[in-house]
């Protein structure tokens, strides 16, 4: 099996991506292809790779003429290029929020007051092991909590860490070292105004605002609630602006 059959056949079981097997017509199906091939870093994939992908590693019936032709009606959707004599494709935004306007992104996580542990391990399942990077978080309060948390986050992806205050412990200050060390793509920065109050996460296709700081989380009632693409464009901008001007820890 290669990566990208492997990857496909996690995508399948994914709630961050709508059920393939929902989508009706060939130019959906295709689309969710090349935006599983896009967030794992492969940009362009031939008609054949898509058809081959669809139909034997899906179970979907397919050929790369009926691709080519779903392809077609495609209008800012994706965009195509020839890559050693094929004719490639690789989806664009346009593409990206279409299947976001189907998606069934499972609705908000809930986390009930004294459940400490089971509301980490939720996190973690629901949300963290399904980001795609790069990964932005925005946390008022940084604490030892947070980093056992964020230690679930794959090492080689990049995170950007934004925060207003942070503990202040001997504890914590040897084990913020010792992440640091094992996590050197995880970059910490501190906002000095105080101007923070939301959490939030974004990765490359989604955004989730959490009521509650991660470092103690389950400690009282909130919700992990899932945002639009459009607001998580404004709420990335956002980030970006406060990411210039912090210092980094």
């Amino acid at each position: 099996m290669t990566d990208l059959e492997s990857f496909i056949n996690d995508a399948l079981g994914n709630e961050a991506y709508p059920n393939i097997h929902q989508l009706e017509n060939m130019r959906m199906r295709a689309l969710w292809v090349l935006l599983v091939a896009k967030d794992k870093n492969i940009d362009y994939l031939s008609l054949k790779e898509i058809s081959d992908l669809l139909t034997e590693t899906i179970g979907l019936r397919s050929s790369p003429q009926a691709i080519g032709y779903a392809l077609g009606t495609c209008k800012g959707e994706v965009a195509r290029k020839k890559i050693n004599g094929k004719l490639s494709y690789t989806i664009l935004e346009r593409g990206r929020k279409k299947l976001a306007e189907i998606q069934d992104l499972g609705g908000a996580i809930i986390f009930v007051s004294g459940t400490q542990y089971t509301s980490k391990r939720l996190l973690k399942e629901k949300l963290l092991a399904q980001l795609s990077p790069p990964v932005y978080i925005c946390d008022p309060y940084l604490g030892i909590g947070t980093l056992a948390i964020l230690s679930v986050i794959p090492k080689k992806f990049e995170v950007n860490f934004l925060c207003q205050k942070v503990e202040s412990s001997i504890q914590f200050d040897k084990d913020f070292s010792d992440f640091k060390k094992e996590f050197p793509n995880c970059v910490f920065r501190k906002y000095t105004r105080n101007e923070l109050h939301d959490r939030y996460i974004l990765d490359s296709r989604s955004a989730w605002q959490i009521g509650h700081s991660l470092k103690d989380l389950g400690e009282k009632d909130t919700i992990a609630s899932p945002l639009g693409v459009d607001i998580r464009q404004s709420v990335l901008e956002l980030f970006n602006r406060r990411w210039k001007v912090a210092e980094v820890i």
